[in-house]
């Protein structure tokens, strides 16, 4: 039974719902075929939005930092550990749901890490800092300002790539969502061919590795939704 019809029952919405993200093994290997059922999965959840080369399902592979698309994490940090962050936190509401898949996992795997920002224990202070700091949020010409969090938003926003504090509060020093300081609560997706990971991009931070570079060969489907 695949994916098209599992996410229409009770029990596979309510792990989605219950842990930001939901993922298995498709049994699939080849790149068009699993392209087709992220595809699929996605328009389930909603619709797709293209990505950067107009393509519904588009290819992510590891990029040098003199490669990559000025302004992505990876112009920043190349083959590094891509820190965890909100996709699309450029756009003015963020894509609501990514649909991933693994095409090729590359000669030495490097995990997805996942945060779900309910899990995060925060003081206070932070918490006021969330919601008050101002953010400029970098996106060429249609750069605008914004914060962390928002009282009746839906969703978090937050990416160190494309957000700068312009604010001089010192707790805007404290890294509320490092790897380090939530290990504990962390989830690690190790990849193999034919894995499909849905994740709810509102609430669940991702990035990518922890301790080792991303070797060339991994490449990942994703298809965003909005």
């Amino acid at each position: 039974m695949g994916w098209r019809l599992n996410l229409l029952t009770e029990k596979h919405k309510a792990k989605l719902v219950a842990s930001g993200w939901h993922a298995y093994h498709s049994g699939l290997s080849e790149t068009e075929t699993l392209a087709t059922e992220v595809a699929s999965i996605a328009l389930t959840l909603g619709e797709i939005v293209p990505g950067r080369d107009g393509h519904p399902v588009e290819q992510i592979v590891p990029q040098e930092v003199a490669s990559a698309y000025p302004g992505s994490l990876s112009s920043r940090f190349g083959l590094e550990t891509l820190p965890l962050h909100t996709d699309t936190a450029h756009w003015p509401i963020p894509c609501r749901y990514l649909v991933m898949a693994c095409a090729e996992p590359g000669p030495n795997p490097t995990p997805t890490i996942l945060l779900d920002s309910r899990a995060v224990q925060i003081t206070a202070s932070e918490a006021k800092f969330c919601m008050s700091a101002v953010f400029l949020i970098r996106n060429g010409q249609r750069s605008f300002y914004g914060s962390i969090m928002e009282r009746n938003r839906p969703f978090i926003r937050f990416d160190p790539g494309c957000m700068k504090a312009v604010t001089d509060d010192r707790v805007t020093e404290v890294d509320l969502f490092s790897l380090r300081r939530n290990e504990r609560v962390i989830y690690r997706h190790e990849w193999t061919r034919g894995d499909i990971l849905v994740i709810d991009n509102w609430r669940v931070l991702h990035g990518r590795g922890v301790d080792s570079p991303t070797e060339r060969g991994r490449k990942l489907l994703r298809a965003m939704v909005r």
